[in-house]
């Protein structure tokens, strides 16, 4: 499908925010679904790029993104008004059991892209926010106001110290945990790096709270046919494809060792 660029804003070093014009995407996505998109109209680079959805808002989509490669640089230059090829939605989503009540949110960076939408989703559904943001320095922590527009609690880390506390985010995920203030209505939702992930998972099986993980990977279809994004089954010589059955897993389906 094609969709309209309506901006696309530097918010920090490296880190850009697109908006686009889309409304049979805006009307069909689901929380923790992602999209592949063709970010150049040549023939370099030819496969598409995976993005999460970031925020949805009437027949608006956003997407956050960080710039790391020849892709998501040509996606920096998109100017509004051009046109983009959009496949999706793709994959599975945030999903919420019943009785809960309370939710934990955790980012890594950019992985804070598809917790938002989410966010939106638990809002609607009256569910207390606390949102724990990550990252190297200031520069990482992301999207704070619009979580904070949502009501959400939010709980900062930055390992160099610049902002919040310092050290890592799984730091005080853990010191909240072992203070005993969350509870059986509480569930764990997370997205950024694969060691953040593990700790997270860790935590969560410790606690025993129900723990749904994001999972960032190279992808090349998007459609479970060229099996490029593969990771191990926590089902011993099982795999599982992160763009079909994911990107979305609980927590205890991933093998993290």
């Amino acid at each position: 499908m094609q969709a309209n660029v309506l901006d696309n804003i530097e918010l920090a070093p490296h880190y850009y925010r697109l908006s686009l014009h889309c409304p049979p995407l805006a009307h069909s996505v689901k929380p923790g679904q992602f999209v592949m998109l063709k970010v150049s109209q040549a023939y370099d680079p030819l496969l598409r790029r995976p993005f999460s959805i970031h925020r949805v808002d009437g027949e608006l989509v956003q997407i956050l993104y960080q710039v790391v490669g020849k892709g998501t640089k040509l996606m920096s230059q998109l100017r509004p008004g051009e046109a983009l090829d959009v496949l999706g939605p793709l994959g599975n989503g945030f999903g919420l059991q019943a009785g809960i009540k309370q939710a934990i949110l955790v980012g890594g960076g950019v992985g804070v892209a598809p917790l938002l939408f989410w966010a939106q989703e638990l809002g609607r559904q009256k569910i207390k926010l606390l949102v724990f943001v990550g990252g190297k320095n200031r520069v990482d922590l992301l999207a704070l106001d619009d979580f904070r527009q949502l009501g959400a609690r939010l709980y900062l880390a930055t390992e160099d110290g610049t902002a919040g506390y310092s050290g890592r985010v799984t730091d005080i995920v853990a010191d909240y945990l072992s203070s005993g203030e969350s509870t059986a209505a509480t569930a764990v939702f997370a997205c950024g790096p694969k060691g953040m992930l593990a700790h997270i998972a860790g935590l969560a099986e410790r606690y025993v709270l129900p723990c749904q993980l994001s999972l960032d990977v190279v992808m090349a279809c998007g459609v479970g046919a060229c099996m490029g994004c593969v990771v191990k089954s926590s089902h011993a010589g099982d795999y599982i494809r992160v763009c079909k059955e994911g990107p979305v897993f609980e927590a205890a389906r991933i093998a993290w060792a």
